[in-house]
């Protein structure tokens, strides 16, 4: 599964918006949306997360 369709389906299953989950990425809305079209990908050294089974569920809260 591509990243784009990972990012969009765990962020639909935690009901957030695009808006909500960059601002918890700290990143902007259009960059979110951007990667989740498949039209970029996320500099994993600027972006505030850790690929872990946390990961996720440290999003929603």
């Amino acid at each position: 599964m591509q990243f784009a369709n990972v990012l969009r389906k765990k962020r639909k299953e935690l009901h957030l918006t695009q808006q909500q989950l960059a601002d918890k990425l700290h990143v902007t809305r259009q960059t979110l949306s951007r990667w989740e079209n498949n039209l970029s990908y996320p500099n994993l050294d600027t972006v505030d997360c850790k690929f872990n089974p946390n990961f996720w569920t440290n999003l929603s809260a």
